[in-house]
This record gives C-alpha cells, sequence and structure tokens, in this order.
C-alpha cells in the first residue's frame, strides 16, 4: 500500500535552525516551490529596474523573469493577511526576494529581487500597509503590501528588513554567503 502522509512536510528557514511544525510555515515552504507567473507576464511586460534599458546585459539576463519566480530560493517568511476567498493574498520572503502571490490560484502578482530593494517602510497615509521601493533609473517602483492590522504591518515591515539586511550582507562575503540550510523536509 502507498504511504499517506499525515501532515505537510516541516519547513526549515534559511539559517538551517529547525523550529517547531508550523502549518503556515509549511505552507509557505509548499508555495515558495510551485506559485508560477500568470500566464500573462512576458518580458515586454516585466520592468527591470536594475536596467530600465536592458544596456549591456552582461549578467546573462540574471533579472529575467522566470515562470516560477521562487524556484532555487530558501524559505524565510510567510505572511496570511486573512483575505476573502475570492482573493486570498500572501506574502513570500524569501532569501532572495519578497512577493505577493495570490493563493487560489498559485500565482504571483508582484516579485522583487532583496537586491533591488531601496528602502522597506510603513505608510504615513495608513499605518496598515507596508512599501517597498526598488532601486531604479527614476525611482518610481514601490509595492504595498496591505496588511489588515498595524500590528501585521510593524511585523511584516520588520521581517522584511531583517532578511534584506542578511542579503545584503550575504552579498558582499560573496554569492551564497557561506550560509547553508532551509528547504522543507
Amino acid at each position: 500500500a502507498a504511504a499517506t502522509p499525515r501532515r505537510a512536510p516541516l519547513a526549515v528557514r534559511g539559517d538551517g535552525v529547525i523550529r517547531c511544525f508550523s502549518e503556515s510555515d509549511s505552507e509557505g515552504a509548499r508555495l515558495l516551490r510551485v506559485v508560477a507567473f500568470p500566464n500573462t507576464v512576458t518580458k515586454q511586460n516585466v520592468q527591470d529596474t536594475l536596467n530600465p534599458l536592458n544596456l549591456g546585459n552582461t549578467l546573462g539576463n540574471f533579472n529575467a523573469p522566470q515562470r516560477k519566480p521562487f524556484n532555487g530560493d530558501r524559505f524565510e517568511a510567510v505572511f496570511d493577511f486573512g483575505d476573502p476567498p475570492p482573493k486570498k493574498t500572501t506574502l513570500l520572503l524569501s532569501h532572495r526576494r519578497v512577493g505577493l502571490v495570490s493563493t487560489n490560484e498559485e500565482t504571483v502578482e508582484w516579485v522583487l529581487l532583496l537586491a533591488e530593494v531601496a528602502s522597506v517602510s510603513i505608510d504615513s497615509d495608513d499605518d496598515t500597509h507596508v512599501t517597498v521601493q526598488a532601486r531604479s533609473a527614476d525611482g518610481s517602483v514601490s509595492r504595498t503590501v496591505r496588511c489588515g492590522s498595524r500590528e501585521k504591518a510593524s511585523e511584516v515591515a520588520r521581517r522584511i528588513r531583517q532578511v534584506w539586511r542578511t542579503a545584503r550582507t550575504a552579498a558582499t562575503r560573496g554569492a551564497e554567503g557561506g550560509v547553508r540550510g532551509g528547504g522543507v523536509f
């Protein structure tokens, strides 16, 4: 007889520390592997914020859109905002990217490389929104996350900043920063 799993796999964050089982972390790690851009995303309608004119692209399309943008990333955090069922959104955070995902369709609404992030702030007009500002030629690329409450916005901004800081530190040490671990077991 075939074995059937009793629970979702354990999600291990990028630091490699094994924590108590969390169903939301496990779902976040699963989403990290399966979410994809909707079929409408093409190279023409995605802006490369590091090189908007694609001049002298010596990185070999490093920042080109992929069908599964989180593929190969290590799980860091997931935030579910308790949206009504037709439009359930989740913020996924990996060691390289931050993105908003439509959970029902398992599609990416937006994603930014942490290397592109210039600032993370709680919106001054509405303290339940977190704004992630990206580096771009004109400084106009920003993404907003509606968190639902002031406490959730504060938690989301703190965690994004923490992972962003770690990614910047790792970038100064080398490609992967010498950090090992993470994934689903």
